[in-house]
């Protein structure tokens, strides 16, 4: 992650998030394929990804800078929880997943947990994509879960989202 800034636009901290500043993703001035970026050495997608995520993802020619809030999570909760701590409109893009692995094509060792982001997948239903560096394997595992999962985790993860709105 990039080394944390202030901003206007960082949530304040809740009893569930902590702020960790922000990270910006370089814009890019050329064409991505989540097939290919997603099927190839050093990513590797659950089939929870391939099945409620992967379908709905287009190719675009070119994105933007653009930067997102980083929270901490403080404890284990539920995504809906999470959520309601997030700003309204704090749905991610698949492109940022690409490019916060491109960022650290060999991982980044110390970090610990999750990167956390919430997409809109098929049958415009939310899932949190968790995006980890798997050292062992030297890869980058890319999993999607749906958000009324009965399952609360994430103490430790991050939470990443688009820090371009008015909070």
């Amino acid at each position: 992650m990039s080394a944390p800034t202030t901003t206007d636009q960082v949530i304040q901290e809740t009893d569930i998030l902590k702020p960790d500043g922000l990270i910006t993703f370089p814009a890019r001035d050329k064409p991505l394929d989540p097939h290919e970026f997603f099927n190839r050495m050093g990513v590797s997608i659950s089939d929870s990804f391939r099945k409620d995520v992967f379908p709905v993802l287009m190719s675009v020619a070119s994105t933007p800078e653009r930067t997102y809030g980083v929270e901490h999570l403080k404890d284990d909760y539920l995504d809906r929880e999470i959520r309601q701590n997030l700003p309204k409109h704090h749905l991610g893009n698949w492109e940022d997943i690409a490019s916060l692995i491109e960022m650290y094509p060999n991982g980044k060792e110390e970090e610990e947990g999750y990167n956390r982001l919430y997409l809109e997948g098929v049958d415009r239903k939310i899932f949190v994509v968790r995006v980890k560096w798997l050292s062992g394997y030297r890869e980058w595992f890319v999993g999607g879960i749906m958000i009324d999962s009965p399952h609360r985790d994430g103490a430790g993860d991050r939470v990443l989202y688009p820090d371009n709105v008015a909070l």
